[in-house]
C-alpha cells in the first residue's frame, strides 16, 4: 500500500512537470480560452498612434456570452508590445455593451453608454500583453450590425515632470505645489507631480 502511494505521487508529479514543460514550449503560461473569440486585430500594436476597425454583425447564429445574460457577442483579440493608452469604441444601432478582458478572460473594465448616445467606450492605459474586446448588447437576443474600433497611442502620464531614470539605491526629489502646478483629475483636481 505504501509503494502504491509513492508511485501515485511520482506519476502525479511527472504529469505536473510535463504540463509545465508544454506550457513553456507553447509560449509561457497557458491562457484560458476566451468565449466568443471571433476576430484578431492586426498585432502587435507598436508605440506609434494606431487605429484599426472591425465591422461585424450579431445574428441568431452568433455565439451567446454567459457574461451578459446570454446576449450575442464577438471577442476581438489584440496585443500590445509595450505600455499603451487604448481607446475601444463599440458603435451600433442595437444598444451595445463592451467588455475589456485580459488574456485569461477576466474582466478589466466594462462600459454601457460611455460613447456617443447609447454607444460604448473604454479608455485605459494597459501594460504589454494580450487582451480581448468583447462586443455584445445590453439586452439579450438583440441582433444587428456593429463597428468595433481600437485606437492606441503611447501612454501619457498626467503631471509628469521629474525623470528619476534608472534607480540604483535611493533617489530624492524636493519640489513644491503652487497655483501654476498641474492639476490631476485623479484626485479631485489637486496639484500633482509624477516622477518617472
Amino acid at each position: 500500500m505504501g509503494r502504491l502511494r509513492v508511485y501515485t505521487s511520482l506519476l502525479f508529479a511527472l504529469a505536473l512537470l510535463v504540463a509545465a514543460v508544454l506550457a513553456v514550449l507553447n509560449g509561457g503560461t497557458a491562457a484560458a480560452q476566451v468565449e466568443c473569440a471571433g476576430f484578431r486585430f492586426e498585432s502587435p500594436f507598436g508605440a506609434a498612434v494606431r487605429e484599426d476597425r472591425y465591422t461585424g454583425r450579431w445574428t441568431e447564429s452568433s455565439c451567446q456570452t454567459a457574461r451578459h445574460d446570454g446576449a450575442y457577442a464577438v471577442a476581438a483579440e489584440f496585443s500590445l508590445d509595450g505600455r499603451q493608452t487604448v481607446t475601444i469604441r463599440l458603435d451600433s444601432g442595437t444598444d451595445p455593451y463592451l467588455y475589456l478582458l485580459n488574456e485569461f478572460g477576466e474582466v478589466i473594465e466594462f462600459d454601457d453608454d460611455g460613447g456617443a448616445g447609447l454607444n460604448s467606450r473604454i479608455d485605459r492605459a494597459l501594460p504589454a500583453g494580450r487582451y480581448y474586446a468583447l462586443a455584445t448588447t445590453y439586452y439579450p437576443g438583440r441582433t444587428g450590425q456593429f463597428e468595433l474600433t481600437l485606437d492606441t497611442a503611447a501612454a501619457q502620464v498626467e503631471c509628469a515632470s521629474v525623470p528619476f531614470g534608472r534607480l540604483v539605491g535611493e533617489a530624492v526629489h524636493t519640489g513644491s505645489w503652487d497655483e501654476s502646478s498641474c492639476q490631476t483629475a485623479r484626485h479631485d483636481g489637486a496639484y500633482a507631480v509624477a516622477a518617472e
